[in-house]
Formats: structure tokens, sequence, C-alpha cells
């Protein structure tokens, strides 16, 4: 019986005495192995401190890797959200606004023209068909007398032509501190003196007119 331990070559199998230190067949250098049982690390024997902290540590890389997850999910399905609503009426209309031209280069408002304020028309002086029209005193033609204050009244007729013309006629004092008027249903105009000074009488028809003057003392 050899007490020599018998070494298989690890590279062509040849089984040869261990009081070689290679092999005598293809010369692969012999390595002895190490017997000792290898004792485990403090983190890996149970009941120590170390073993506890490193299920700790464990424990709290799964809750981290769960939180990372969940964030992950929550995030994925508010960018869906968003995309879903963002419909293409807002789509176009945030395009529009992008793309909106500055008010600069739109063109101006025309200006507002004021309107002008009308010019009242005159009232036109109304036409007459005489075509003469003269102040008398007793049918002769006058164009000035004078009278005293108190004196009782001059009546003064009016002349017209054509005799059968219908338009009226109307009667006129300048003064009427110097003279008064009074017109009676004939057409005679009464004449009286209230205050001394001169004064017109004026006899009119629309645009046609005849005047006197009268001096009062």
């Amino acid at each position: 019986m050899s007490f020599i331990p018998k070494i298989k070559c690890r590279n062509c199998g040849t089984v040869y005495s261990a009081i070689h230190t290679r092999c005598p067949k293809c010369g692969t250098r012999h390595v002895q192995q190490n017997r000792r049982t290898p004792q485990g690390t403090p983190g890996t024997v149970k009941g120590t401190e170390a073993k506890k902290r490193a299920n700790d540590g464990v424990r709290w890389q799964v809750i981290i890797g769960y939180v990372l997850v969940v964030a992950i999910i929550a995030a994925v399905v508010t960018l869906v959200s968003v995309s879903l609503n963002n419909t293409p009426e807002q789509a176009a209309q945030t395009t529009t606004e992008a793309t909106a031209v500055p008010s600069s280069s739109l063109p101006a408002s025309p200006a507002v023209t004021p309107t002008p304020t009308p010019t009242p028309t005159p009232t036109p002086t109304p036409k007459t068909d005489i075509t003469s029209l003269t102040i008398t005193y007793f049918g002769d033609e006058i164009t000035e007398f004078s009278m005293n204050v108190g004196d009782e009244p001059i009546e003064l007729g009016a002349e017209i032509y054509p005799t059968d013309a219908t338009s009226k006629v109307t009667w006129k004092s300048s003064d009427e501190s110097v003279i008064t008027l009074t017109v009676d249903e004939s057409g005679v105009c009464s004449v009286e003196a209230v205050g001394s000074g001169n004064a017109q009488i004026t006899l009119s028809s629309g645009d046609l007119s005849a005047t006197c003057t009268v001096i009062v003392w």
C-alpha cells in the first residue's frame, strides 16, 4: 500500500505520483488546492448585528425600488393623459397663437372722419305777387313828415300794384319810443308821436318794401 497520493493532471488527465511537481507526460505544473474551509463573513452569519443590518439594507433597497417603479408608472400615465387632452382644436389654437402677426405689422385702422355739422338752411323770404309798394297820405306818396308829441295820429295808406294782388303788407316802426303804429282791418296805419326824435316807418311785403321818415318835436 502506497502512502503517496496520486494526482491527476488537469491538462492531459494522466495520473501520477504527488512527489512530482509536474506532469511527466505534458509537463503541466501541479497546483495544490487549499484544503481549509472558508469561513463566512459576519454579514452572512445568522444572529449577528451585521446580518441584521444587511437584512435592513435589503429591505430598504426593495422599498426604494417599489417607489421608483410607482413614480415611473405615474409619470407615464400623466404623459398619456396630457397627450389625449391635447385635442386638434387646442393644437390649432396653440399654433395660431404661436404664429400670431405682431401688431406692428398689422394695417393701421382708417382714420375716422368727423361728420361735419350741417349748416342750417336760412328760411327763404316768402315771395310776393306785389310789384310796386308806396306809402301814401291822402292818396299821395309820402317819404317824410314831422309832427309834435301829443298831436292827433296821422293816418297813412298803402298803395300796391297790381291792385288785385293777394299778398299781405306789414307796417313797422324803427323806434317805438318815438312813434307807435296801429293798423286797422282795412290796412290804414295810424301814426302816434310819443317822444321826440327821428324814426322810420317801413311798409313791406315779402322782399319788397317802402320807407318814410318821421321827425317828432
